[in-house]
Order: C-alpha cells, then sequence, then structure tokens
C-alpha cells in the first residue's frame, strides 16, 4: 500500500472522494511528498488550537478543516 493510499483510508472517514483528491493535492503541491502530507495533517495548528487536521475531524469539523486548507490557498496565513 502506499503513502498515498493509506492517507487516503484515512481521510475517508471524514471527507467525499473529491475533498480527498482536492486536499491531498493541494498538501501535495506545498509539501512535495506524501510523507510531508502525513506530517502536516498530524502536526498542531494554531487555528484549532494547538491540536491537528486528523484531530479536528476527530471531533467533528471536517468542515472547517477544509475551509482553512482553502483560506491559505486563497492566500490567507497559516
Amino acid at each position: 500500500m502506499t503513502k498515498q493510499q493509506v492517507l487516503v483510508g484515512v481521510l475517508e472517514e471524514f471527507f467525499s472522494e473529491s475533498q480527498i483528491d482536492y486536499i491531498l493535492s493541494l498538501l501535495y503541491s506545498w509539501t512535495g511528498n506524501y510523507d510531508d502530507v502525513e506530517n502536516w495533517l498530524h502536526s498542531p495548528i494554531p487555528a484549532f488550537g494547538y491540536i491537528s487536521a486528523i484531530e479536528a475531524c476527530n471531533r467533528g469539523l471536517a468542515s472547517e478543516v477544509i475551509s482553512y486548507i482553502s483560506g491559505i490557498e486563497q492566500g490567507g496565513y497559516a
């Protein structure tokens, strides 16, 4: 199983296929590899009270995670 497939498996609990494609392609374009995508998803995010994107999803904040990522893409600050 590739790292990308593992990440899809983690994210499919929270997001649709099109959302997963968006998230992974955007994070990959920022990081350059799937190991760093995984690290990003598990790193504390100040905007979420220093919990990770995955933990935010576990707490029912998946739509907020998408909004956060989209905001960064639009030129907002992380």
